[in-house]
């Protein structure tokens, strides 16, 4: 009922020392850390983030969101039902084993198949009727009807190889062998190297990556959960960028010249949801029974009760707008 799009501070980076630059390392601190090292586990932004720097999509997203080439050079609609993607052919994983179109198979039967997920990245498999792989570097998708959002569900979820997270398990590779470091081999900008829970998540340049080799020759993630502590690091050179930078630091850290500060309108969207469903509903008490969100002017006099621009001026320091 209350929305909010966010426009949140996305990262603040100090001026790198001459030492940082030169070791080609960077330190990061976030304000979340995956949950995961299994790209299909659980799909919330904590966990995608993160694995999008070493496992990629068939379809990639700019910054705006908008569809670009990834590991589909393009696409086309055949008819109403059919989808053809030509992929790249000189892609390699990590190990050194080229990318083809039988990988892209074994993700679309890993989604759905990772058990014991909180948030399965199946939806993205529910509309396809048939994959099938008609030439190494030619895949072809046909939909139970008529689908035109197959190729944005395809820039949403990572691209694991048959052979490197294969396994004797429906999913191939389990999460707890995957979170222990066995099969995180994609094909992305960047190489696993280690991750300890609640500690650090390590990785290492790819120099073969396909779209060119990122600048930095090892990065650093370090969780930092609460605001204050993760400015405190960034200022104090423990990291040199953060994310998620609190709404309350922002003004001091903008007055100060050695600091650039970036921001953009992110489609992360803060909303209340009811439960309009249950009878009675567990989370009200003295209803007598009844759930009152059923009815309409109840879930009515609560939007009009929310006061949005407060939230937006007050909660967020006017680092949002109100959606919809």
């Amino acid at each position: 009922m209350t929305r909010l799009r966010s426009f949140l501070v996305a990262v603040a980076l100090l001026a790198l020392s001459s030492a940082t630059a030169a070791a080609a390392d960077l330190r990061i601190g976030t304000a979340t850390e995956p949950t995961s090292m299994d790209p299909h586990y659980y799909n919330t932004w904590s966990n995608v983030a993160t694995t999008f720097h070493i496992f990629d999509r068939l379809v990639g997203q700019d910054a705006n969101q908008h569809l670009v080439p990834a590991l589909a050079e393009s696409w086309r609609p055949l008819n109403d039902t059919t989808w053809e993607f030509k992929l790249r052919r000189a892609v390699r994983f990590h190990d050194g084993a080229p990318f083809t179109a039988d990988d892209m198979l074994f993700t679309l039967q890993r989604l759905p198949a990772v058990p014991n997920s909180p948030s399965s990245f199946g939806i993205y498999t529910a509309a396809i009727a048939r994959a099938e792989a008609v030439d190494p570097w030619t895949l072809r998708v046909t939909t139970k009807d008529v689908y035109p959002l197959l190729p944005v569900d395809f820039s949403l979820f990572a691209i694991m190889g048959r052979k490197q997270s294969g396994g004797t398990a429906p999913e191939g590779k389990t999460t707890a062998e995957l979170n222990a470091g066995d099969g995180v081999i994609g094909t992305g900008p960047y190489r696993f190297v280690r991750w300890v829970r609640g500690e650090i998540l390590e990785l290492v340049r790819n120099p073969d990556y396909w779209a060119g080799a990122e600048p930095w020759d090892r990065v650093i993630f370090k969780p930092i959960k609460l605001a204050g502590s993760r400015t405190s690091a960034f200022l104090s050179g423990e990291v040199d960028l953060i994310d998620g930078v609190p709404t309350a630091d922002v003004a001091g850290l903008q007055r100060n010249p050695q600091i650039n500060l970036f921001q953009t309108p992110t489609s992360r969207i803060m909303f209340v949801v009811f439960d309009m469903f249950a009878e009675p509903t567990p989370t009200v008490a003295d209803t007598a029974g009844r759930n009152p969100f059923k009815d309409l002017r109840v879930r009515q006099a609560l939007s009009l009760a929310i006061n949005r621009e407060a939230i937006v001026r007050q909660v967020m320091e006017g680092l949002a707008v109100p959606a919809a």
